[in-house]
């Protein structure tokens, strides 16, 4: 099979479960981009550059098993900064035997005008550009980039995007790690998140979309819609520890991390009861699937602890307490 191909890799260290069994593909001339935060990611990239082996599973690359023949954008990419960018650049084509040009790469990363400056005199945005350069001059058929637009500027976002798309079109394939969800959105043709229990695609659509035609039928919609950005993140109802409202405002909380709700925690309530939802409080719907521990404080306080990896506390009201014992079949 052609292209990157992850089969029920999983990995685990000390008994410790570091993520659990997923699978992922990636085609020739396609962009896809990995939303996961920063110790998992080293950990896939140890795995993808042979450094780390996984537990169960296997990766292969055009049917192939490890070793991957990639390219590696990380953060921490060393550069010659005593060098030249052109004299750079041509260490990196002789060093891999590219047949890439010269030019076309200084054209590509718009750093002609910059040739024969030191790299060490650049900005940082310019650095990155320079690595991107590096990269492109290696002339692999899978590229692996972490935070490839972390810290840079507007001008350099956009060469990125117009570099990615240049790679689409030469057939390579291409898998961005990012810890920012806007960045991975606008990166990736699909997006993922990964997490220690696997992973989830992060379905997407424009706000401007049209709405489908029903021809009066009706509709049931179970997915949670958030706003970032111009997008709309669709999450599944099990992926959510709790909904909470702030000054009118709704937010969807997912491992740690807030997402602006683009409903209000009354017709959240409504849509998420069959899901196992319950409103606690006037301001918070928990999912009663992620709670552990109901605590009690004094006669009348109480909060819900959920099984997350923070301990989250949700308050309960004391009103809410003798509706949540009949749901849980309590006397």
């Amino acid at each position: 099979m052609d292209g990157l191909t992850i089969t029920k890799a999983e990995k685990s260290r000390g008994g410790t479960t570091i993520f659990s069994p997923f699978d992922l593909r990636i085609e020739p001339g396609q962009v896809v981009s990995v939303y996961v935060h920063t110790d998992l990611r080293h950990w896939l990239i140890d795995i993808l550059t042979g450094d780390e082996t996984l537990s169960g599973g296997c990766i292969s690359f055009h049917g192939r098993p490890s070793p991957i023949p990639l390219g590696l954008l990380s953060l921490d990419a060393p550069l010659y900064e005593r060098l030249k960018v052109k004299e750079l650049f041509r260490f990196h084509r002789d060093l891999y035997h590219s047949s890439v040009s010269l030019e076309s790469v200084l054209d590509r990363t718009r750093l002609s005008d910059l040739q024969h400056h030191q790299v060490k005199k650049l900005t940082f945005s310019e650095k990155k550009r320079v690595q991107l350069g590096c990269l492109i001059l290696q002339d692999p058929p899978f590229f692996l980039m972490e935070e490839p637009d972390q810290n840079v500027d507007l001008e350099t976002k956009q060469i990125l995007i117009k570099i990615l798309q240049r790679l689409k079109e030469e057939g390579k394939t291409v898998m961005i790690l990012t810890s920012n969800l806007e960045s991975a959105i606008m990166m990736g043709d699909h997006t993922h998140r990964l997490h220690q229990d696997g992973i989830h695609k992060v379905e997407k659509e424009h706000e401007e979309s049209a709405e489908p035609e029903t021809d009066g039928a009706s509709v049931t919609f179970h997915k949670i819609p958030t706003k970032v950005q111009e997008n709309m993140i669709l999450f599944d109802p099990p992926e959510v520890d709790y909904i909470e409202s702030i000054q009118g405002q709704s937010y969807v909380h997912i491992r740690g991390e807030a997402f602006q709700g683009m409903f209000t925690l009354n017709d959240l309530e409504a849509r998420l009861k069959l899901f196992g939802f319950f409103r606690c409080h006037r301001s918070y719907i928990v999912n009663l699937q992620k709670v552990r521990k109901v605590i009690t404080w004094t006669k009348n306080s109480y909060s819900l602890q959920l099984d997350n990896a923070e301990k989250t506390e949700v308050p309960l009201s004391k009103g809410k307490m003798a509706e949540l014992k009949e749901l849980l079949g309590l006397k």
